[in-house]
């Protein structure tokens, strides 16, 4: 079994290397443009200053970004309509399942796979926005702070980015688009919640949170994002034994 989640993996890296070099790339290029943008929220927080456009854009790349983390988000399937019909998700696992390979080792390369990707594009992407980060911001919201912030965020991305790849190999591709919507459309509504009702930014929330409680929010978001991925996991495990692959 462990040969062929291997082989699996190393099939999948090497067919989608262009995927993964633009998907990193873009990585890089938001985690820079969102350390600045952090980086001016900061300095502007503790001086008192009011909501502004860059909480915004950081609340769209926290809520709706990071999450995309756990795959190949700049890649053919998330940016074509294409997806909609062709459902290369689907086609991919009945490729695999017409060869001798069980469904445990399917699903174990495809947690493989995520885990990888979440791993590296985030621990990529922190350290990229961390070296965005003034001195004077750091100052204000120290270095732990900023590390426990990441972490907050972190296992938010966990929870709702195992949704997404139980959305790639659980369902189809027009669930996958649907779901792509529906999600845009929620986080547009926390950010207008959070915005009407309390004048302030999820963003602007979360540093707060953090500058006051310090590890406890972390603690949380961590064990919520741990409970996420493994009933999400658990729900794809079931997904794949009883899918039908014609």
């Amino acid at each position: 079994m462990r040969n062929h989640v291997l082989w699996i993996v190393k099939n999948d890296l090497m067919v989608n290397w262009p995927s993964f070099i633009a998907t990193l790339l873009g990585t890089l290029l938001m985690a820079m443009i969102t350390g600045v943008s952090l980086d001016y929220v900061i300095e502007e927080l503790y001086n008192g200053a009011k909501l502004n456009n860059n909480t915004i854009f950081l609340d769209i790349i926290f809520l709706g970004i990071t999450p995309s983390f756990v795959t190949l988000f700049i890649s053919g399937p998330y940016l074509s309509f294409r997806t909609l019909k062709e459902d290369p998700f689907s086609r991919k696992l009945a490729l695999l399942r017409s060869l001798p390979i069980s469904i445990k080792s399917i699903f174990i390369s495809r947690i493989v796979l995520m885990c990888t990707y979440f791993i590296l594009f985030t621990i990529c992407f922190y350290i990229v926005v961390y070296s965005n980060v003034s001195e004077s911001s750091l100052q204000q919201f120290d270095f732990t702070s900023l590390i426990y912030l990441f972490l907050f965020w972190s296992g938010y991305a966990l929870a709702t980015g195992s949704i997404l790849t139980y959305m790639e190999y659980g369902t189809n591709g027009k669930k996958l688009f649907l779901s792509q919507v529906v999600s845009l459309f929620l986080i547009f509504i926390v950010i207008t919640f959070m915005i009407i009702l309390f004048q302030t930014s999820v963003t602007e929330w979360s540093i707060k949170l953090i500058r006051d409680y310090q590890h406890i929010p972390v603690l949380c978001s961590i064990l919520i994002g741990s409970i996420g991925f493994v009933t999400t996991t658990a729900a794809l495990r079931q997904r794949l034994i009883n899918r039908d692959y014609i």
